[in-house]
């Protein structure tokens, strides 16, 4: 699926090489299940050069296992890694992948504070307190399987965030986006 397609006239080509195109709009190819509706050959080189150029891809994989299904490992890991923003959800079963994201995000420092109580011969008390720190992952393996339906972990480059998703059926511009969907529908052909 493609949502622009730029379409140039050799003879209104500005540049000498008429199959070069300059578009002052962003193109950005959509691939839904990308593995089994569109597989493009080109599709590594495709996330990996076109940002730079203006072409925003958008893949969309049910797991990486489909990527590396249709690809290859290092060209599932070329698509992946490429991606400026990856939106993982809940219910993935993969834990070699899960531990990838885990260890992507991170870790922090955890302060623990152990307090102990001790009765000498004397019949006194003696309190003491310890503290210590210790590095812990920012989201575990398991935090990110069971990320919550409406919610997903956006990961865009250096940064990450759990995020609350809105259906677009529930935006306030669903109406514009609905009549958008059907104008588009209509187009090509396709009736309710």
């Amino acid at each position: 699926m493609v949502s622009t397609t730029v379409t140039v006239n050799p003879a209104d080509a500005v540049l000498p090489d008429a199959s070069v195109a300059v578009h002052d709009t962003a193109v950005t190819p959509t691939g839904n299940v990308v593995a089994n509706v569109s597989p493009l050959p080109q599709l590594p080189n495709l996330t990996s050069d076109g940002g730079g150029r203006g072409l925003h891809t958008w893949i969309f994989a049910q797991s990486m296992s489909q990527l590396v299904g249709k690809w290859g490992p290092e060209a599932a890991t070329t698509i992946f890694e490429s991606s400026a923003a990856k939106i993982i959800f809940g219910g993935l079963a993969d834990e070699t992948f899960l531990e990838k994201i885990s260890r992507l995000i991170g870790t922090h420092q955890v302060t623990q504070t152990s307090k102990s109580l001790q009765r000498n011969g004397a019949g006194r008390d003696t309190h003491s307190t310890s503290t210590s720190e210790r590095e812990e992952r920012r989201m575990k393996v398991e935090d990110i399987r069971k990320i919550p339906e409406g919610h997903a972990l956006l990961l865009y480059r250096e940064k990450e965030a759990l995020v609350h998703l809105t259906p677009w059926w529930k935006r306030p511009d669903a109406d514009q986006l609905h009549q958008s969907q059907e104008w588009s529908l209509k187009l090509e052909g396709i009736t309710a």
